[in-house]
């Protein structure tokens, strides 16, 4: 039996579905009829890290998956994933994970 309330077993369920490619509390907090900072105080409080911690550790799994198992620029991912701009993505890939996009796929892809 979950801890989780139902707002957060929800939101899990949101950044856990790969149809889903929302970058922001705000983008989750509509689909579920929540105020961002509501979204934010019960993840925080049940998980110990905020909503955007796991939405980002979502995306850049869900990101890494792109790049080792498919040849698309990244471009084309950046325009899957909701990013403005391939430089954009690049920053946040770096940000998150200490390597580019590029690197990256050339160690890890097959």
């Amino acid at each position: 039996k979950s801890t989780f309330s139902s707002i957060v077993v929800e939101f899990n369920k949101l950044i856990e579905d790969i149809t889903v490619t929302k970058r922001f509390v705000k983008d989750y907090a509509e689909l579920l009829f929540v105020s961002a900072n509501y979204l934010n105080e019960r993840v925080k409080l049940e998980t110990g890290k905020p909503a955007s911690f796991w939405i980002n550790n979502s995306l850049i799994i869900q990101i890494k998956k792109v790049l080792t198992q498919s040849t698309k620029t990244l471009k084309e991912i950046a325009v899957e994933f909701g990013f403005s701009s391939p430089a954009h993505l690049v920053r946040f890939f770096k940000t998150h994970q200490h390597i580019t996009p590029q690197v990256f796929r050339k160690k890890f892809s097959f």
